[in-house]
């Protein structure tokens, strides 16, 4: 910001006389307008996308259905109606034992499992099928604790809100921001541009009223400061590249799209760009830099403290009642607006990722552990074989610390940074980190409490998951 001002009080110094634009007059002015030109550039990706809020686990609900009892699948089997004597329905008017998203979730997750072809289906990925299913009734408590943090995940992205825009209206704020409209320069636009009519630059682009707006888009700060007047005899080129003669407005509106593009070259036309709110916040704060005031009067550009026409005087703008106190104004800097909003709805988008993202891996975590502790009733049971009954402890630990390789402690949050998979809060740096213990609670499973048939991990999963835990 000091260097920029610096600048600035280098340019504007000089005598109180006309003195003609020159070569690399307002180079480091375009220095300073030269990113936000850029954001209007070439095909624009938003960074970061709209995150997934779906989540599929219906393999961990079907899985964790088949390991109910008969009388909890019934419960979700498909309804049977009644005809009675008037041949009316007779509807199932037993109490639901859960929410209206449960119930869905349970029905589908019954109709999953409902023969032997679909069941076998569901068992398959975990190496099991309907003849050897009850070797899986020692991983059934665990499988239902993951089954419920999973289903509370899914449902919190079914929820979560991202008071964001689509691309495509973020699109159109920044062609409006810096060309007044889609496709990007068009020598043909007037009042998109700020311009009432049609007029050459030295009415456009020095403003006492009014009338015309220069400072409307960022293209148009660029014309009045890059480009000189049409009738300039010597023409000049304020931005390079030097010695370009045909870099100028035409006499009733904005240079021709061949001298905008030569007008380019200081500042390269991007062929793509990633656009995030951090970028745009930094092109927009540069930009300001650009504007300076004196009294009441606004400018961009140099002035050569006689006037701003652009032959005879500075290739400038010069824009009366839009400065305070020295300070530029920025009320008719609509540019200015159409990027707030792309940085706004950027931030919100930022920060729904970051949740949605722990989500996410809050699911994919649950599937891990889930297919970990499958894994590990079929090799306790070959153990059990192999030693005539006697289970080996250090086998769950090192099936347990094998799932927990796959977790990605940095991406949950406080709430799911827990050491039964492995993880640690580090209250002091406010983050998840490894547990360097990496211990679990898988050994102290023994003294869970439970409530009868629907018994769950009272210690780690909140009540409202009862329901999913048969």
């Amino acid at each position: 910001m000091i260097r920029a001002i610096a600048t600035i009080a280098l340019l504007t110094a000089g005598p109180a006389r006309g003195t003609q634009p020159a070569d690399d007059d307002n180079i480091a002015t375009l220095a300073l307008l030269c990113p936000a030109l850029q954001l209007g550039d070439g095909k624009i990706t938003f960074y970061p996308p709209h995150p997934p809020t779906a989540a599929d686990i219906s393999g961990l609900l079907a899985l964790n259905m088949s390991l109910a009892d008969e009388t909890w699948q019934a419960k979700f089997k498909k309804p049977k109606t009644d005809k009675g004597a008037s041949g009316g329905d007779t509807k199932n008017t037993e109490v639901t034992p859960g929410s209206e998203a449960e119930m869905t979730a349970w029905r589908a997750a019954a109709d999953a499992i409902n023969s032997k072809d679909k069941l076998d289906a569901v068992l398959k990925p975990y190496g099991y099928d309907s003849a050897n299913i009850s070797l899986l009734t020692t991983a059934a408590q665990t499988i239902k604790h993951y089954t419920a943090l999973a289903f509370d995940a899914q449902q919190e992205l079914a929820a979560a809100k991202i008071d964001d825009k689509p691309d495509s209206d973020l699109q159109a704020a920044l062609e409006k921001a810096v060309y007044g409209g889609p496709g990007g320069y068009k020598d043909t636009r007037t009042k998109e541009a700020g311009l009432n009519s049609a007029v050459p630059r030295q009415t456009a682009c020095v403003e006492t009223g009014a009338t015309h707006n220069p400072i409307k888009t960022i293209s148009t700060i660029v014309a009045c400061v890059c480009a000189v007047r049409d009738d300039m005899a010597a023409a000049k080129a304020p931005c390079g590249p030097n010695e370009e003669t045909s870099i100028k407005w035409q006499s009733n509106g904005l240079p021709l799209a061949a001298a905008w593009n030569k007008l380019r070259t200081r500042c390269p036309v991007l062929s793509d760009a990633t656009v995030t709110a951090t970028k745009v916040e930094a092109a927009m704060t540069t930009a300001k830099q650009a504007f300076y005031g004196k009294g009441t009067v606004l400018y961009v550009g140099k002035y050569d403290r006689s006037g701003c026409d652009g032959s005879d005087d500075g290739a400038c703008i010069k824009y009366t009642g839009q400065a305070e106190h020295d300070i530029p104004k920025f009320d008719k800097a609509e540019w200015v607006s159409e990027l707030t909003t792309v940085i706004a709805a950027l931030r919100a988008r930022e920060k729904a990722t970051e949740r949605i993202n722990a989500l996410q891996n809050q699911i994919a975590t649950a599937k891990v552990l889930v297919a970990a502790a499958a894994k590990h009733a079929q090799r306790m049971t070959e153990k059990a074989t192999e030693t005539g009954g006697k289970t080996q402890r250090p086998e769950a630990e090192t099936t347990i610390k094998a799932a927990q390789k796959e977790i990605d402690c940095t991406s949950l949050d406080k709430k799911e940074c827990k050491t039964d998979v492995g993880c640690k809060y580090n209250e002091k740096d406010s983050k998840c980190e490894e547990d360097p213990a990496k211990t679990t609670t898988a050994a102290k499973d023994n003294k869970t409490n439970t409530t009868g048939n629907n018994s769950f991990v009272i210690n780690k999963t909140p009540l409202l998951l009862a329901f999913l835990l048969f």
